[in-house]
């Protein structure tokens, strides 16, 4: 399915794709904008080549936010990461492949968490890239990843995972 813009989530809302979805920025567009207000579950999709080209990231939370079994594959922004969490992301049985921040200061080459909560569990990173910290997870609060594959991610610090600033990490079998 293509996107050519992305959607801004206000309220209580599910997609369930059952693994046969796929959105596709087709490296033009974000995907979705969730909004303070939201609860949000994004479950059985696979979003590919989403941009960011001055407006939203491949997926930006402000709300609440689950991937649960979701792929982020090929997404990429010129400024920081491409999914940034600003409110409570939960990442569940999802992989991230092939994601970049490829500007020399961006953070998080899959998910950059901005003074939100992250909760990571059974999920799998490979191949992510960040110009500056966090190959794959860039964090300055709190955050924890459990049960989780770290392979291949890039970064001039944190290949895998790079935590600065306040609030508890915690990272088990990982």
């Amino acid at each position: 399915i293509p996107f050519t813009s992305y959607k801004q989530i206000a309220n209580a809302v599910t997609i369930n794709g059952g693994g046969t979805i796929t959105f596709d920025g087709a490296n033009g567009s974000g995907f979705f904008q969730v909004s303070a207000s939201a609860h949000v579950t994004l479950k059985g999709l696979s979003m590919v080549r989403g941009s960011y080209l001055g407006g939203v990231r491949a997926i930006e939370n402000f709300g609440t936010l689950t991937l649960d079994h979701a792929r982020m594959v090929n997404n990429n922004s010129s400024a920081r990461g491409p999914v940034l969490n600003f409110g409570s992301l939960s990442v569940r049985w999802s992989t991230f492949s092939n994601n970049a921040g490829t500007a020399t200061d961006a953070d998080g080459g899959a998910i950059e968490n901005d003074s939100g909560q992250l909760h990571v569990v059974a999920s799998t990173f490979n191949g992510n890239s960040a110009g500056r910290n966090g190959g794959a997870i860039y964090s300055n609060f709190s955050f924890s990843v459990a049960n989780s594959t770290f392979n291949a991610n890039t970064a001039n610090a944190g290949g895998a995972i790079y935590q600065q600033g306040t609030g508890i990490s915690t990272v088990d079998f990982a």
